[in-house]
């Protein structure tokens, strides 16, 4: 069962998580969690580090200043959202390298819902006959 809207899950052959944490870091100058939010828009840093010899895995989150999307399997309820993964860096048993944010790709805009000429031409043209019906008749 999911902890809360805003959690890292860790899910092994299924949608139950073995493990979750809410989504989050820590700063060296700041002390305390601070919360992420992960339908929020705002881009952020993942990074999966698994052991193979330990059989460990752990995931980091933060905050970026830059522009970077991360993204692998995800939910959100009841919203519609966009996850990409624009960049990606995997080490087994060892450190993941750091990606050159100026060389990923950007993101792609979503583009605005354009509404039906068709429809909207119709419901003029039919308002337009009721309103005559009501003037000459």
């Amino acid at each position: 069962r999911d902890i809360n809207d805003n959690h890292v899950g860790i899910d092994v052959d299924g949608l139950v998580s073995k493990t979750s944490s809410p989504t989050g870091y820590t700063e060296n100058s700041i002390q305390g969690f601070r919360n992420l939010s992960l339908i929020s828009g705002k881009a952020m840093q993942v990074w999966v580090h698994y052991d193979g010899v330990q059989k460990q895995i752990n995931v980091a989150v933060a905050p970026v200043n830059e522009t970077m999307y991360v993204g692998f399997s995800s939910s959100t309820g009841k919203f519609f959202s966009s996850h990409y993964i624009l960049g990606w860096s995997l080490k087994v048993n060892g450190q993941a390298h750091r990606l050159d944010l100026s060389q990923l790709p950007r993101l792609p805009h979503m583009k605005k819902k354009q509404k039906s000429i068709p429809l909207t031409t119709g419901l003029l043209f039919i308002c337009l006959f009721f309103l005559s019906i009501l003037v000459f008749a």
